[in-house]
């Protein structure tokens, strides 16, 4: 399992550097002065001079110690209007030091979502997929198959889930209270994808009949792409479908291979701005989709194919879906209440 930190370095070193300098006293436009008497003078350091120089803003008195460290150890001509002096050797490094220091504690307080980085892990196996599930964090698969039945009969799995029902102040993590159906719950900017782009080498499977292959829940900037999906059995054998949202916003699919016996290639409730895009379901046993109470779900490029059905191809109950440039090839079934704006059906 390797994970990748280049974004996350790229914004550190400009942060370690910053704070360094900035704590170091480098660049401060102006700073004051011991002086002998009530008349004042400034210290300026500019951005591209080592030396300090001091400027006088009324008369001409002697100055003894600043503030930043240096000496002045001569009374300053009346007929000079400024002074160089330098600071000691010591002191301007133990401020480096200092600063350097200050930097690296503050970096290491700090955790990839402060810093708006997103965590890139490869994992190989499904025990390795499911150990890296985690806000901000980007999950690449190995091609190979990751069967969750299988991973979830393992004594490995018993320290990864809750065995009880997720509420929504629970922590994001793993939930299986019904015993059966595993809940993926309370995530967000979280990425699973497949390694290969040309095309799908990562296969999620499952073996249990009665529940969806992924789940989703209370979940929200989601993103699933380069992956094939569905239940390893036969034809008729379960009563799940391929993926189930539930309290879900702001997901997107791009890429994906849905496949029966999945009742649905995804059945929703409570969602909203969910997107399928360049993406197939196909061999479902019920219909294409199945929707509760969601808004905002789109269709781009999709293809719908290979299915027979008595039931509506699209479930809808106060939802509302979209369909742009999408292909219906061999399906068969019910389309209940079509309302269409701006767009049309042809018979290929």
């Amino acid at each position: 399992m390797k994970q990748n930190h280049s974004a996350l370095t790229k914004k550190v070193l400009p942060l370690l550097l910053c704070t360094a300098i900035l704590s170091a006293g480098v660049g401060l436009s102006a700073e004051a002065a011991q002086t002998q008497g009530r008349d004042a003078v400034t210290i300026e350091k500019c951005w591209n001079r080592s030396p300090w120089k001091i400027r006088i803003l009324s008369r001409i008195v002697p100055v003894h110690t600043s503030s930043c460290g240096g000496i002045i150890s001569k009374e300053i001509p009346r007929n000079r209007r400024c002074l160089v002096m330098k600071e000691p050797g010591k002191i301007k490094w133990m401020r480096l030091i200092r600063g350097i220091f200050l930097g690296i504690l503050l970096v290491l307080t700090m955790t990839p979502a402060a810093l708006g980085a997103q965590k890139t892990v490869l994992v190989h196996n499904v025990d390795e997929m499911m150990e890296s599930l985690a806000d901000n964090t980007e999950i690449v698969l190995a091609p190979g198959e990751y069967n969750l039945s299988n991973w979830q009969e393992k004594e490995f799995s018993e320290r990864l889930l809750h065995y009880s029902d997720y509420y929504d102040s629970a922590p994001a993590g793993l939930y299986l209270g019904d015993g059966c159906t595993l809940d993926i719950a309370g995530f967000k900017d979280l990425t699973i994808r497949g390694l290969d782009t040309e095309t799908i080498t990562a296969e999620i499977v499952t073996e249990f009949p009665y529940t969806p292959v992924l789940k989703f829940v209370n979940c929200r900037n989601l993103k699933l792409s380069h992956l094939r999906m569905g239940h390893k059995l036969k034809k008729g054998f379960c009563d799940g479908a391929v993926l189930k949202l539930d309290s879900v916003t702001h997901m997107t699919m791009d890429h994906m291979d849905l496949y029966g016996c999945g009742t649905y290639g995804y059945e929703a409730r409570f969602c909203s701005s969910i997107l399928l895009r360049d993406s197939v379901i196909r061999e479902c046993s019920y219909g294409l989709v199945s929707a509760t109470d969601c808004q905002n779900l789109k269709f781009l490029r999709t293809i719908f194919k290979d299915m027979e059905t008595d039931l509506p191809l699209f479930a809808l109950i106060r939802s509302r879906l979209e369909l742009t440039d999408c292909t219906f090839r061999d399906v068969r079934g019910v389309i209940d209440s079509l309302t269409m704006t701006g767009g049309h059906i042809s018979e290929s």
